[in-house]
Protein backbone atom coordinates (compact mmCIF):
# COMPACT_ATOMS: atom_id res chain seq x y z
CA UNK A 1 0.00 0.00 0.00
CA UNK A 2 2.81 2.42 0.83
CA UNK A 3 4.46 1.54 -2.47
CA UNK A 4 1.23 2.22 -4.36
CA UNK A 5 1.00 5.63 -2.66
CA UNK A 6 4.48 6.59 -3.84
CA UNK A 7 4.90 5.37 -7.39
CA UNK A 8 3.02 5.37 -10.68
CA UNK A 9 0.48 2.58 -10.17
CA UNK A 10 0.25 1.94 -13.90
CA UNK A 11 3.96 1.13 -14.08
CA UNK A 12 3.71 -0.91 -10.90
CA UNK A 13 0.87 -2.96 -12.40
CA UNK A 14 2.87 -3.55 -15.58
CA UNK A 15 5.69 -4.91 -13.42
CA UNK A 16 3.38 -7.16 -11.39
CA UNK A 17 1.59 -8.48 -14.48
CA UNK A 18 4.99 -9.32 -15.98
CA UNK A 19 5.92 -11.03 -12.71
CA UNK A 20 2.72 -13.09 -12.77
CA UNK A 21 3.58 -14.11 -16.33
CA UNK A 22 7.07 -15.17 -15.25
CA UNK A 23 5.61 -17.36 -12.51
CA UNK A 24 3.35 -19.06 -15.07
CA UNK A 25 6.32 -19.62 -17.37
CA UNK A 26 8.26 -21.11 -14.44
CA UNK A 27 5.38 -23.52 -13.78
CA UNK A 28 5.34 -24.46 -17.46
CA UNK A 29 9.11 -24.95 -17.61
CA UNK A 30 9.12 -27.27 -14.61
CA UNK A 31 6.11 -29.25 -15.84
CA UNK A 32 7.53 -29.65 -19.34
CA UNK A 33 10.92 -30.72 -17.98
CA UNK A 34 9.45 -33.77 -16.31
CA UNK A 35 7.48 -32.74 -13.26
CA UNK A 36 7.50 -30.43 -10.27
CA UNK A 37 8.47 -31.11 -6.66
CA UNK A 38 6.63 -29.90 -3.60
CA UNK A 39 9.25 -27.34 -2.53
CA UNK A 40 9.22 -25.81 -6.00
CA UNK A 41 5.44 -25.48 -5.93
CA UNK A 42 5.62 -23.84 -2.49
CA UNK A 43 8.12 -21.24 -3.75
CA UNK A 44 6.04 -20.44 -6.85
CA UNK A 45 2.81 -20.13 -4.88
CA UNK A 46 4.54 -17.90 -2.32
CA UNK A 47 5.83 -15.66 -5.10
CA UNK A 48 2.31 -15.52 -6.57
CA UNK A 49 0.89 -14.46 -3.22
CA UNK A 50 3.53 -11.76 -2.71
CA UNK A 51 2.94 -10.35 -6.19
CA UNK A 52 -0.80 -10.23 -5.45
CA UNK A 53 -0.16 -8.21 -2.30
CA UNK A 54 1.82 -5.64 -4.30
CA UNK A 55 -0.68 -5.60 -7.15
CA UNK A 56 -3.99 -5.23 -5.27
CA UNK A 57 -3.64 -1.69 -3.80
CA UNK A 58 -2.24 -0.36 -7.08
CA UNK A 59 -5.13 -1.80 -9.10
CA UNK A 60 -7.66 -0.37 -6.63
CA UNK A 61 -6.09 3.09 -6.87
CA UNK A 62 -6.27 2.84 -10.66
CA UNK A 63 -9.97 1.91 -10.45
CA UNK A 64 -10.53 4.89 -8.16
CA UNK A 65 -8.93 7.33 -10.61
CA UNK A 66 -10.54 5.89 -13.75
CA UNK A 67 -14.07 5.56 -12.38
CA UNK A 68 -14.11 8.57 -10.06
CA UNK A 69 -16.00 8.77 -6.75
CA UNK A 70 -19.44 8.82 -8.39
CA UNK A 71 -18.98 5.54 -10.28
CA UNK A 72 -16.57 3.89 -7.83
CA UNK A 73 -19.01 1.44 -6.27
CA UNK A 74 -20.17 0.35 -9.72
CA UNK A 75 -16.58 -0.20 -10.83
CA UNK A 76 -15.64 -2.11 -7.67
CA UNK A 77 -18.78 -4.25 -7.91
CA UNK A 78 -18.15 -5.06 -11.57
CA UNK A 79 -14.54 -5.94 -10.75
CA UNK A 80 -15.66 -8.25 -7.93
CA UNK A 81 -18.32 -9.78 -10.19
CA UNK A 82 -15.68 -10.41 -12.84
CA UNK A 83 -13.51 -12.26 -10.31
CA UNK A 84 -16.48 -14.42 -9.30
CA UNK A 85 -17.22 -15.05 -12.98
CA UNK A 86 -13.65 -16.31 -13.30
CA UNK A 87 -14.10 -18.58 -10.28
CA UNK A 88 -17.27 -19.94 -11.84
CA UNK A 89 -15.91 -20.73 -15.30
CA UNK A 90 -12.14 -20.65 -14.81
CA UNK A 91 -11.73 -24.24 -13.58
CA UNK A 92 -13.66 -25.60 -16.57
CA UNK A 93 -11.60 -23.50 -18.98
CA UNK A 94 -8.36 -24.51 -17.25
CA UNK A 95 -9.38 -28.17 -17.45
CA UNK A 96 -10.04 -27.76 -21.18
CA UNK A 97 -6.59 -26.18 -21.64
CA UNK A 98 -4.97 -29.13 -19.84
CA UNK A 99 -6.97 -31.63 -21.88
CA UNK A 100 -6.07 -30.01 -25.20
CA UNK A 101 -2.52 -28.78 -24.57
CA UNK A 102 -1.27 -30.76 -21.56
CA UNK A 103 -0.43 -29.18 -18.20
CA UNK A 104 2.87 -27.59 -19.26
CA UNK A 105 1.57 -25.90 -22.40
CA UNK A 106 -1.63 -24.96 -20.55
CA UNK A 107 0.50 -22.92 -18.14
CA UNK A 108 2.14 -21.21 -21.12
CA UNK A 109 -1.33 -20.31 -22.38
CA UNK A 110 -2.13 -19.01 -18.90
CA UNK A 111 0.99 -16.85 -18.95
CA UNK A 112 0.07 -15.39 -22.33
CA UNK A 113 -3.23 -14.12 -20.88
CA UNK A 114 -1.34 -11.40 -19.02
CA UNK A 115 -0.09 -9.85 -22.27
CA UNK A 116 -3.35 -7.99 -23.19
CA UNK A 117 -3.42 -6.40 -19.73
CA UNK A 118 0.18 -5.24 -20.05
CA UNK A 119 -0.49 -3.77 -23.50
CA UNK A 120 -3.59 -1.96 -22.22
CA UNK A 121 -1.69 -0.54 -19.25
CA UNK A 122 1.01 0.76 -21.60
CA UNK A 123 -1.65 2.55 -23.66
CA UNK A 124 -3.41 4.45 -20.81
CA UNK A 125 -0.53 6.71 -19.86
CA UNK A 126 -2.81 9.47 -18.58
CA UNK A 127 -3.67 7.34 -15.53
CA UNK A 128 -1.28 6.76 -12.65
CA UNK A 129 -3.61 5.98 -9.76
CA UNK A 130 -2.91 9.46 -8.40
CA UNK A 131 -5.16 12.26 -9.72
CA UNK A 132 -3.42 15.64 -9.82
CA UNK A 133 -5.49 16.88 -6.88
CA UNK A 134 -4.47 13.85 -4.78
CA UNK A 135 -0.68 14.18 -5.01
CA UNK A 136 0.64 15.71 -1.80
CA UNK A 137 4.42 15.99 -1.78
CA UNK A 138 4.87 13.81 1.26
CA UNK A 139 3.03 10.94 -0.44
CA UNK A 140 5.52 10.83 -3.30
CA UNK A 141 8.64 10.17 -1.24
CA UNK A 142 10.45 7.03 -2.30
CA UNK A 143 11.78 6.10 1.11
CA UNK A 144 9.91 3.74 3.37
CA UNK A 145 9.60 4.35 7.08
CA UNK A 146 8.54 1.38 9.19
CA UNK A 147 7.02 3.69 11.78
CA UNK A 148 4.36 4.57 9.19
CA UNK A 149 2.60 1.34 10.12
CA UNK A 150 2.23 2.59 13.70
CA UNK A 151 1.30 6.07 12.47
CA UNK A 152 -1.46 4.59 10.31
CA UNK A 153 -3.24 2.86 13.18
CA UNK A 154 -4.59 6.09 14.77
CA UNK A 155 -5.92 7.10 11.34
CA UNK A 156 -7.86 3.83 11.19
CA UNK A 157 -9.05 4.05 14.78
CA UNK A 158 -10.30 7.59 14.21
CA UNK A 159 -12.60 6.58 11.36
CA UNK A 160 -15.37 4.25 12.48
CA UNK A 161 -16.53 3.41 8.96
CA UNK A 162 -13.08 2.41 7.66
CA UNK A 163 -12.20 0.50 10.83
CA UNK A 164 -15.51 -1.37 10.75
CA UNK A 165 -14.99 -2.36 7.09
CA UNK A 166 -11.45 -3.57 7.74
CA UNK A 167 -12.74 -5.62 10.68
CA UNK A 168 -15.76 -7.09 8.89
CA UNK A 169 -13.70 -8.41 5.96
CA UNK A 170 -10.93 -9.50 8.34
CA UNK A 171 -13.22 -11.51 10.61
CA UNK A 172 -15.00 -12.89 7.53
CA UNK A 173 -11.65 -14.16 6.27
CA UNK A 174 -10.64 -15.42 9.71
CA UNK A 175 -13.80 -17.40 10.45
CA UNK A 176 -14.92 -18.44 6.95
CA UNK A 177 -12.50 -17.41 4.20
CA UNK A 178 -12.58 -19.83 1.28
CA UNK A 179 -12.28 -22.96 3.42
CA UNK A 180 -15.85 -24.00 2.64
CA UNK A 181 -14.83 -24.72 -0.95
CA UNK A 182 -12.32 -27.40 0.07
CA UNK A 183 -15.01 -29.22 2.07
CA UNK A 184 -17.62 -29.10 -0.66
CA UNK A 185 -17.13 -32.79 -1.62
CA UNK A 186 -18.17 -33.77 1.91
CA UNK A 187 -21.29 -31.58 1.74
CA UNK A 188 -22.12 -33.05 -1.66
CA UNK A 189 -21.71 -36.60 -0.39
CA UNK A 190 -23.99 -35.90 2.60
CA UNK A 191 -26.75 -34.23 0.60
CA UNK A 192 -26.79 -36.25 -2.64
CA UNK A 193 -24.41 -39.23 -2.52
CA UNK A 194 -26.02 -40.86 -5.53
CA UNK A 195 -25.02 -38.03 -7.87
CA UNK A 196 -21.84 -36.95 -6.13
CA UNK A 197 -19.97 -35.72 -9.18
CA UNK A 198 -22.83 -33.59 -10.48
CA UNK A 199 -23.90 -32.36 -7.04
CA UNK A 200 -20.34 -31.40 -6.19
CA UNK A 201 -20.01 -29.33 -9.37
CA UNK A 202 -23.32 -27.59 -8.75
CA UNK A 203 -22.53 -26.83 -5.12
CA UNK A 204 -19.03 -25.66 -5.98
CA UNK A 205 -20.34 -23.18 -8.54
CA UNK A 206 -23.45 -22.00 -6.70
CA UNK A 207 -21.75 -19.43 -4.47
CA UNK A 208 -19.78 -17.93 -7.36
CA UNK A 209 -22.88 -18.06 -9.53
CA UNK A 210 -24.86 -16.23 -6.86
CA UNK A 211 -22.17 -13.56 -6.70
CA UNK A 212 -22.35 -13.09 -10.47
CA UNK A 213 -26.15 -12.90 -10.39
CA UNK A 214 -26.08 -10.52 -7.43
CA UNK A 215 -23.50 -8.29 -9.06
CA UNK A 216 -25.54 -8.06 -12.26
CA UNK A 217 -28.79 -7.34 -10.41
CA UNK A 218 -27.25 -4.76 -8.09
CA UNK A 219 -25.51 -3.08 -11.01
CA UNK A 220 -28.55 -3.08 -13.28
CA UNK A 221 -30.82 -1.72 -10.56
CA UNK A 222 -28.34 0.68 -8.99
CA UNK A 223 -29.33 -0.62 -5.56
CA UNK A 224 -27.68 -0.13 -2.20
CA UNK A 225 -25.46 2.95 -2.05
CA UNK A 226 -22.26 2.35 -0.03
CA UNK A 227 -23.09 2.45 3.65
CA UNK A 228 -21.28 0.73 6.56
CA UNK A 229 -24.55 -0.43 8.11
CA UNK A 230 -25.68 -2.05 4.84
CA UNK A 231 -22.32 -3.80 4.42
CA UNK A 232 -22.45 -5.23 7.95
CA UNK A 233 -26.09 -6.31 7.59
CA UNK A 234 -25.19 -8.07 4.31
CA UNK A 235 -22.37 -9.88 6.13
CA UNK A 236 -24.84 -10.98 8.81
CA UNK A 237 -27.24 -12.28 6.16
CA UNK A 238 -24.34 -14.15 4.55
CA UNK A 239 -23.74 -15.85 7.92
CA UNK A 240 -27.40 -16.81 8.29
CA UNK A 241 -27.46 -18.27 4.77
CA UNK A 242 -24.40 -20.42 5.57
CA UNK A 243 -25.86 -21.55 8.90
CA UNK A 244 -29.03 -22.62 7.10
CA UNK A 245 -26.92 -24.35 4.40
CA UNK A 246 -25.04 -26.29 7.07
CA UNK A 247 -28.35 -27.43 8.59
CA UNK A 248 -30.39 -28.36 5.52
CA UNK A 249 -30.52 -31.95 4.24
CA UNK A 250 -32.22 -30.89 1.01
CA UNK A 251 -30.07 -30.56 -2.10
CA UNK A 252 -32.24 -27.97 -3.87
CA UNK A 253 -32.50 -25.80 -0.76
CA UNK A 254 -28.74 -26.03 -0.32
CA UNK A 255 -28.20 -24.74 -3.86
CA UNK A 256 -30.55 -21.81 -3.23
CA UNK A 257 -28.86 -20.94 0.06
CA UNK A 258 -25.40 -20.95 -1.54
CA UNK A 259 -26.66 -18.64 -4.28
CA UNK A 260 -28.00 -16.28 -1.60
CA UNK A 261 -24.71 -16.53 0.29
CA UNK A 262 -22.85 -15.54 -2.88
CA UNK A 263 -25.06 -12.47 -3.34
CA UNK A 264 -24.57 -11.32 0.27
CA UNK A 265 -20.83 -11.97 0.20
CA UNK A 266 -20.34 -9.97 -2.98
CA UNK A 267 -22.43 -7.13 -1.52
CA UNK A 268 -20.37 -7.07 1.67
CA UNK A 269 -16.95 -7.19 0.06
CA UNK A 270 -17.59 -4.78 -2.82
CA UNK A 271 -19.33 -2.27 -0.56
CA UNK A 272 -16.62 -2.51 2.11
CA UNK A 273 -13.89 -1.83 -0.45
CA UNK A 274 -15.84 1.10 -1.88
CA UNK A 275 -16.32 2.68 1.54
CA UNK A 276 -12.64 2.35 2.36
CA UNK A 277 -11.59 3.89 -0.96
CA UNK A 278 -14.05 6.77 -0.68
CA UNK A 279 -13.36 7.68 2.93
CA UNK A 280 -9.60 7.17 3.11
CA UNK A 281 -7.52 10.38 2.94
CA UNK A 282 -5.97 10.74 -0.51
CA UNK A 283 -2.36 10.66 0.73
CA UNK A 284 -3.04 7.49 2.78
CA UNK A 285 -5.40 5.69 0.41
CA UNK A 286 -2.88 3.13 -0.82
CA UNK A 287 -1.66 2.29 2.68
CA UNK A 288 -5.17 1.95 4.06
CA UNK A 289 -6.11 -0.26 1.11
CA UNK A 290 -2.99 -2.28 1.89
CA UNK A 291 -4.28 -2.86 5.43
CA UNK A 292 -7.73 -3.70 4.02
CA UNK A 293 -6.27 -6.27 1.61
CA UNK A 294 -4.05 -7.77 4.30
CA UNK A 295 -7.12 -8.18 6.50
CA UNK A 296 -9.27 -9.58 3.69
CA UNK A 297 -6.71 -11.96 2.20
CA UNK A 298 -4.04 -12.64 4.81
CA UNK A 299 -6.41 -13.61 7.62
CA UNK A 300 -7.90 -16.40 5.48
CA UNK A 301 -5.24 -18.61 7.03
CA UNK A 302 -7.44 -18.66 10.16
CA UNK A 303 -10.30 -20.31 8.28
CA UNK A 304 -8.09 -23.35 7.82
CA UNK A 305 -8.52 -23.89 11.56
CA UNK A 306 -12.08 -22.65 12.19
CA UNK A 307 -13.63 -24.51 9.25
CA UNK A 308 -10.93 -26.97 8.21
CA UNK A 309 -9.31 -28.49 11.30
CA UNK A 310 -12.45 -28.10 13.42
CA UNK A 311 -14.35 -29.81 10.63
CA UNK A 312 -12.20 -32.88 11.14
CA UNK A 313 -13.11 -32.86 14.85
CA UNK A 314 -16.82 -32.01 14.95
CA UNK A 315 -17.77 -32.48 11.30
CA UNK A 316 -17.88 -30.11 8.34
CA UNK A 317 -21.46 -29.00 8.90
CA UNK A 318 -21.06 -28.21 12.59
CA UNK A 319 -17.76 -26.37 12.11
CA UNK A 320 -19.25 -24.24 9.30
CA UNK A 321 -22.31 -23.39 11.40
CA UNK A 322 -20.14 -22.53 14.43
CA UNK A 323 -17.82 -20.34 12.37
CA UNK A 324 -20.73 -18.53 10.71
CA UNK A 325 -22.37 -18.02 14.11
CA UNK A 326 -19.18 -16.48 15.50
CA UNK A 327 -18.99 -14.13 12.54
CA UNK A 328 -22.66 -13.23 13.01
CA UNK A 329 -21.90 -12.25 16.62
CA UNK A 330 -19.02 -10.08 15.41
CA UNK A 331 -21.36 -8.41 12.90
CA UNK A 332 -23.78 -7.54 15.70
CA UNK A 333 -20.94 -5.97 17.67
CA UNK A 334 -19.71 -4.01 14.63
CA UNK A 335 -23.24 -2.84 13.91
CA UNK A 336 -23.53 -1.40 17.42
CA UNK A 337 -20.06 0.12 17.05
CA UNK A 338 -20.99 1.90 13.81
CA UNK A 339 -24.37 3.10 15.09
CA UNK A 340 -22.93 4.37 18.37
CA UNK A 341 -22.89 8.14 18.49
CA UNK A 342 -19.64 9.93 19.22
CA UNK A 343 -19.61 12.04 22.39
CA UNK A 344 -19.86 15.74 21.60
CA UNK A 345 -16.84 17.70 22.89
CA UNK A 346 -17.09 21.12 24.50
CA UNK A 347 -15.43 22.70 21.48
CA UNK A 348 -18.03 21.15 19.18
CA UNK A 349 -20.85 22.38 21.40
CA UNK A 350 -19.75 26.03 21.32
CA UNK A 351 -21.40 27.99 18.44
CA UNK A 352 -18.95 29.25 15.83
CA UNK A 353 -19.99 32.89 16.25
CA UNK A 354 -19.26 32.67 19.97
Amino acid sequence: GALADRVDCRRLLIATQAAFMCVSVAWATLLLSGGIELWQAVILLTCHGMISVVSSPASQLMIHEIAGPEQLQSAVRLSATGRQFGLLFGPALGGLYMLVFGSGFAMLVNGSLYIPGILWLRSVKKYSGHPASDKPIEARRLGFVWTEVADLLPQLAGNRAILAMVLVVGFSALFLGNAIQSQMPEYANDIAPDIEGFSYSMLQGSSAGGAVIGGILLEAGGFLPPNPVTAIVAAGLWCLALIAFAATPNYGVAIGLLVMAGVFRLTTQSMAQTIVQLRAPAHLRGRILGVFNMSQQGLQVGAGFTVGIMGGVVGARVSLAMSALLLFAVCLGLLMFVLQRRPVSIADAVPRDA
